[in-house]
């Protein structure tokens, strides 16, 4: 997909410097941290729902538990 925005001329040329740097191009180094930041945001989402199941139930186990031999058997 392409898509185009508007920037300061000077964000730019310092932007594309810093790409060159990279030894990237703009684009490349504009796709790179868009993937970063999409990655965050699902990370992020994965960490709210593992904190949400982690959280205590109402389940209780009425004095049951687990002998270590049962877990070999």
């Amino acid at each position: 997909m392409n898509f185009s925005f508007a920037i300061d001329d000077n964000l730019f040329n310092q932007a594309n410097v810093t790409a060159k740097n990279m030894n990237q191009s703009l684009p490349e180094l504009l796709r790179e941290y868009l993937s970063q930041l999409a990655s965050q945001a699902n990370v992020q989402r994965e960490i709210d729902e593992l904190y949400q199941l982690s959280q205590p139930g109402e389940g209780h186990s009425h004095g049951w538990c687990f002998k270590r031999q049962e877990l070999y058997e």
